[in-house]
Formats: structure tokens, sequence, C-alpha cells
């Protein structure tokens, strides 16, 4: 459809065409959007070829002078600056959207979402593997855009940037773009937050479901792309186009997993009924907002692309100051959201993942000890990527026990968890579970049915999973499934037996991918941590050298590039204990501290930014601690923009 104002309104004699639904378009004095903005439609005037507005009222722009910095509506959360609205008619679908203006400094969007992000080039996800493929351009005063609506009709939106500055719309061309045919073999997508994202190596060891869960598929009858992005909520996956995206990357026959609740909640959750809720551009949501958006905007728009909605719940939260006594309980009580879900599901006949109450009754079944060891708690040592743009090598950047993100331990799980609810699902009769099962691999679909995971799963240690023991879980998880460390055939790894030093040479070996380190060491005892030390040094210098330029880069705190933002808080000159150090291994020892390689272990805890002052070289080396410190050299090893679950040895046949 086409609305040309020259010619389409060049009969009336007066006014501006408004919005009716007998008419099927006009102009409206308030958006369908949420929050609803009001629109001052008298201050839109006829020309002979467009209707045009300008805004004389400068407090709409105060936002563009505060603290004197320069205007981004790219990053500006809430602003009007008042403009016209036109609205249409439209069934849920994808169109192709052409706007000609009239020129003038113009902001265009359309039906709620962010007019300045849909302009912007890049990738969704963190290892840039998906480009952002479909944005808004102009082309002269034309601007276009590929739009899938799932509501009832279409709203453009035009506003000034500059207060007298007019801006009109002479003409929009609506054009419907039909839904890809099914490819070779079809994708589930994946949307949701940081609890589904797909982390790199510089985020370690910070892990999603959504990053797992390609395991459980057989590759050669589906592909699996996760959207998934940290901070990101119902209304701001889908104000930034990201959901618009995903969908008109999709074909029939494809299947969208969408979570979310946390960053939907996370504002009014701090601060009660914030401006979040009711600023333009924020991420939080009242329940009524978060089911209207999943009635009104996702469920239809995925179903007028033929491809299949599955809706899962949001993971639990846990708070890691409660009493170890005290059950873990869902953490959505502010805002229901996982209620929410679950009714819409039922309402719509939509395939549900309970993920949230599946979440509650594990953390339970490991209790709350084991449940803050595969959250993002960290110590000193344990990892040299980065927490929040910040680097965590000692610890935790801003000294708190994280109950919201997590470790691969927990997303393992997780993972698994999806698939013995699909299981579930398909057992009371839902055909669209069904269908996706036929995809599954055969290892997880057995294992979903007979509750028993160890095949699948060989890396999980009897003895790790719950109390003490389980501290160090993600990393001997990680060890194990490396082939670096082994459990016995009890199934137990036995995390506080002495590590021997032969193992222990072996195991950096494989981690590191290097050889020859046992050179001049005591391969008969027991590890010590001086000779640990010296073993990490040595396996440092092979992979990467010792001169400025081989050094692994990670990101500073400011986000640039930079070398060895990992070296302990505490100078070597500071700690009480270096005359215990063997005269052979003191030089090297000390090069190792100074690399951040080991680190003290006395006084350190996670959650908090600290270092000890003894090194202990004469002590031995649990298991456990050498877990611990051949997780951190494996993560400084790979490619920091790399996705840990790509990396060999560690695909589906090391799961």
């Amino acid at each position: 459809m086409e609305f040309r104002f020259s010619e389409y309104f060049s009969g009336q004699k007066e006014g501006i065409p408004i919005y009716s639904e007998k008419a099927g378009y006009g102009f409206v004095s308030e958006t369908d959007t949420m929050p609803a903005r009001k629109k001052e439609i008298y201050r839109i005037r006829k020309t002979e070829d467009a209707f045009v507005v300008s805004e004389d009222d400068r407090s709409k722009f105060a936002v563009m002078e505060k603290e004197g910095e320069p205007f981004r509506p790219d990053i500006s959360t809430d602003y009007d600056f008042g403009g016209m609205v036109f609205r249409v008619k439209a069934r849920p679908g994808a169109y192709h959207l052409e706007a000609e203006t009239t020129g003038g400094s113009a902001l265009v969007s359309v039906s709620g979402m962010w007019g300045a992000k849909l302009l912007q080039h890049g990738f969704w996800n963190a290892a840039e593997t998906i480009p952002i493929r479909h944005t808004a351009r102009w082309n002269g005063s034309v601007w276009s855009y590929d739009f899938v609506n799932g509501d009832g009709f279409i709203e453009l939106e035009l506003e000034p940037l500059r207060p007298e500055t007019p801006i009109g719309l002479r003409a929009l061309r609506i054009t419907p773009i039909p839904a890809g045919e099914p490819g070779e073999k079809p994708t589930i997508f994946i949307l949701g937050d940081s609890t589904v994202k797909s982390y790199v190596f510089e985020e370690a060891p910070m892990s999603g479901w959504g990053q797992l869960i390609g395991r459980h598929f057989n590759p050669e009858k589906v592909c699996i792309r996760n959207y998934s992005e940290g901070g990101r909520s119902l209304k701001s996956m889908y104000t930034e186009g990201r959901f618009n995206n995903l969908l008109l990357d999709g074909k029939k026959g494809d299947f969208v997993f969408l979570q979310s609740g946390h960053n939907d909640e996370c504002d009014s959750m701090m601060h009660g009924m914030d401006a979040s809720e009711k600023a333009r551009f924020g991420r939080g949501s009242t329940e009524a907002m978060y089911r209207r958006f999943l009635e009104k905007i996702y469920l239809p728009a995925i179903r007028a692309r033929g491809m299949t909605p599955v809706l899962v719940t949001p993971v639990t939260r846990i708070h890691a100051d409660r009493s170890a006594a005290e059950p873990i309980r869902d953490s959505f009580t502010n805002r229901k959201f996982p209620a929410v879900m679950r009714e819409t599901a039922k309402a719509n006949g939509v395939t549900r993942i309970d993920l949230n109450r599946k979440s509650v009754e594990y953390l339970n079944e490991i209790g709350l000890e084991a449940a803050k060891a595969v959250f993002l708690s960290l110590e000193p040592g344990e990892t040299p990527g980065q927490t929040f743009g910040l680097c965590g090598a000692n610890g935790h950047p801003k000294n708190e026990m994280d109950g919201t993100h997590y470790k691969e331990a927990l997303s393992r799980q997780y993972s698994r968890m999806v698939i013995e609810e699909l299981c579930r699902c398909a057992h009371a009769g839902d055909a669209a579970a069904k269908k996706i099962l036929t995809l599954a691999d055969r290892r997880s679909l057995r294992a979903a049915e007979t509750h028993d995971w160890s095949r699948v799963f060989p890396k999980i240690c009897a003895d790790t999973k719950t109390g003490p023991s389980a501290y160090y879980r993600d990393a001997i998880e990680k060890c194990v499934q490396l082939g670096a460390l082994s459990k016995n055939a009890d199934g137990n790894f036995g995390p506080e037996l002495p590590m021997e030093t032969a193992a222990f040479v072996s195991a950096a070996e494989r981690v590191m991918r290097v050889d020859g380190l046992d050179a001049d060491l005591p391969l008969e005892k027991p590890l010590t941590r001086e000779v640990m030390a010296v073993v990490l040094y040595r396996a440092y210098g092979r992979r990467f050298g010792f001169s400025e330029k081989g050094k692994p880069v990670y990101r500073s705190a400011e986000g640039d590039a930079a070398p060895c933002r990992y070296a302990p808080l505490v100078p070597f000159e500071r700690l009480k204990d270096t005359d215990d150090i063997s005269t052979d291994f003191r030089e090297k020892v000390e090069k190792a501290y100074r690399l951040g390689l080991i680190r003290s272990e006395c006084g350190i805890r996670r959650g908090r930014v600290c270092g000890g002052t003894r090194l202990e070289p004469k002590m031995v080396v649990t298991k456990a601690k050498a877990a611990k410190a051949l997780y951190f050299m494996w993560v400084l090893s790979n490619d920091s923009k790399t996705e840990d679950h790509l990396v060999p040895g560690t695909g589906p046949a090391a799961t």
C-alpha cells in the first residue's frame, strides 16, 4: 500500500487525517507503544505535498543539553521530541517500509523502536559471528526499513532533532515481505539475556545455557543461532532491532526459544516503580507490559514468519548472604514474570520450558554452598578474564558475590534441563516439542528419558557436586573435560588429595598445548607451590614467549586492548615469605608471580578484590588448587574473542 499525500489527500479541504478503525490510517494523538506517548496533532499542518510539523517547546530538547555533553539519541533512554505518528492497519507479518520525508533534521522510527539504534551496524554477539544485517537506511530524503509487525497496525514515527526545525512526511510505502521458505535444515534461534548468551574467553568464566544447548542437538539436522546478549529485556530486545533481525533471518519451520525476565525486573527491583518502566527505552516492565510484549509483539510476529515460539521461564537468582539452612526460593518476587510467562504460554498454546522451576529445584538439591560456587563468585587467580568490563584476575571487580550470572558448570545443568523439559512437554502431547526432539542428539535424548546423564557429561565428578568439595567445581570439570585431569573408577576427583608433580606437568602441557616442561623437576614428589610456579612459567614461555609483543591480550578497564592486565595487587617485594623459596626456583617463581600466573592463597576470598602477603612456596598443592591454576592458564592461552565451547577438545564429543 502507498500513501502519497499530495495525491491521496488532495480532496480534503482542511484538517489532517485522524486515525480511525474504519479508515485504517491516519495520525494519532497517542502511540500504542509501552509506555504510550502523547502527540500534539494540532501542530501538524498540511502543505501541498506533505504533512509538516515543528516543535517550539525547547523543554522537549533539554535532554540534548544535559551536563554539557553532546546528545546521542542512541544511548539516551528517555527523550520525546514531539513530532508526528502516522498509523496504518497491517496484519502481523514482515513489511518493507519507505518513508519519503521533506528533509530536515529528523529521527524516524517504527512502532516504538529505537530510531537511532536501527541505523547502527555491527554484530549481535560477543564473538562477532552474527552480523546486524537488517538496518534502517537513508537514501537522500527517503528512510527505509524492513520491519516484522506483530500487532494489528504499524506506526511510523517522525521527530525533529532541533526546535523550530520543520520536518514532514510526503509519502509512505508499505510492501509485504513473504516469509522465507524452509532451508535444508531448520534453525533454532535463541533470544535472551546474560543468563542465556554465548560468552567469549575474555568474559570467562561466565557462561549461559544458550551457549551449551547446541551440544544436545544433531548438527546434521539443525542449526543453532544464539542472539542473546547481556542487559536485555523483552522491551530492549525489541526496541534495538535484535528481535526484528532474528525474525528476518529466520525461515518457515524454524524455532525461537525466548527467555526474558532479569532485566525486565531489575530496575523496578532496585528502585520500585521507577523511571525505567516509564522511560521510552528503559528496560523495565510491569507484569502487564511484559504480558503485552509477549502476546501483542513476540508471539504473533514469530508465527507470522512461519516460525514456532518456545517460551522459557527465566532461571532464578540466588542471594549469597542467605542462610545455608534456608531453602533457595524463586527470586522473582517483585515482578512475577515466570508466572506471567506460564499463563501466557498456556493461554496461547505455546510450548513452555520451565527453567525457573527447574533451576530452583536443582539449586536446592546441591545446596547454597555449592550453588554459590557455580554462580559468578570469583577469588584472585581464578580467571584472567573480565567481568562487566573489568579484569577479574584479582577477584570480583565489583566486590560482590554475583547471584545472577554463573559458570559453565551450572549452564551445563540448565542446558540439560531444557531437553528434559522438552521431553516432559512431548509426553504431555505437545506437537512442537515432539518435532524439536526429532532434531536432538540421541545420547542427550536417551539421558533425558532415563535421567542418567553420566555418558553425556563424563566430566562431572561425583564428589564435587555438593558442599565444600564443590568450591572449584567449574575448574575441575573443565580440566576433566580437556583430559588434563581425571577422576577415579568410582567417579570421584578427590579435590583435597595432593597433586602429583608429574601429573601436573602433563596437565599443563595439555592445557597450554606445549611440551618439554619437566626438566629438572622432582616428578616423583607431590606438587609444591614453588614447583607449580616454575611449571606455569615455563608453559607461559613456551606458549607466548617473554616479549611484550607476545603477551596474551585482554581488555583493560577502559575497553582498550592492553597486554597483561592481570598482575597481582601485592608486589613481590611485599610478600613476607620469599626467603622460603628454593634457590634453584626463586628467579622463575618471582617471574611467574609478577606475570600473575601464581598468587597468594592466604587471606583471599570470593567476592572481593584482594591479595595475600604469603606465597607459601613449600605448601603441597591439592588437586582442586591445581585445577584452579590450570583453568586460569587455559583461558589465558585462548583467543579472547573466541567462544570457549568452540575450542577443540570441548565440543560435543568431549561433553
